[in-house]
C-alpha cells in the first residue's frame, strides 16, 4: 500500500511538473487583472491586447491568435510586437505562450483611469510648497553686434543686396 501511494504521488509530481514545462505561470500585472475584470464584469466578448513577442515569434502567435477566435489587427516585425483582438475568456490562454514576453490589456485601459479618478495624494503633493514665478520679461540686449545708423545714413538711398534681394 506504501508503494502504490508513493509511486501515484511521484505521477502526480511528474505530471505537474510537465504542465507546468508546458506553459510556464505568468503573473498578471494589476492594471491588467482590473481591466480583465472589469471586461469579464461588463460583458465584454473580445479584448484588444498589445503583445510584446519573442524574435521570430509573429507568425505562430498569429497562427495561436487565430484559432483561438482572435485576429491580428498590426504587427511590426522589427521590433516583435503584436496588436491583437481576443476573445475574453481566450485571454489567458494566448499571453500564457512562451513566445509572448509580456502584454497589455489595450481595451477600456484609458476609461478605467478616468472612472476611478486620481488618487488624492496626486491632488495634495505640492500644497504647502512655495512657488517660485518664473520672471517672463525679455530682456533687451544693450550691446548690439551692429553699430547704430546715423540719421544721414538711415535716410540716405539704399543700395541693393548681393544676392538681388532688397
Amino acid at each position: 500500500m506504501q508503494r502504490i501511494a508513493t509511486a501515484l504521488g511521484l505521477a502526480l509530481g511528474l505530471g505537474f511538473v510537465l504542465q507546468s514545462a508546458q506553459s510556464p505561470i505568468k503573473p498578471m500585472s494589476f492594471s491588467n487583472r482590473l481591466l480583465l475584470n472589469r471586461a469579464a464584469v461588463s460583458g465584454v466578448t473580445t479584448l484588444e491586447v498589445m503583445l510584446a513577442l519573442a524574435p521570430n515569434a509573429i507568425a505562430e502567435t498569429s497562427r495561436r491568435v487565430e484559432h483561438a477566435g482572435g485576429r491580428i489587427l498590426y504587427t511590426d516585425a522589427a521590433v516583435g510586437y503584436a496588436r491583437a483582438s481576443v476573445p475574453t475568456e481566450k485571454l489567458i490562454e494566448i499571453v500564457s505562450h512562451s513566445a509572448v514576453e509580456a502584454y497589455q490589456i489595450a481595451s477600456g485601459s484609458r476609461g478605467s483611469w478616468y472612472r476611478d479618478g486620481p488618487p488624492q495624494s496626486n491632488a495634495e503633493m505640492y500644497r504647502g510648497v512655495e512657488r517660485v514665478i518664473p520672471d517672463v520679461r525679455p530682456r533687451l540686449d544693450q550691446s548690439p553686434e551692429r553699430p547704430s545708423l546715423s540719421a544721414t545714413r538711415a535716410s540716405g538711398p539704399r543700395t541693393p543686396r548681393k544676392d538681388g534681394r532688397n
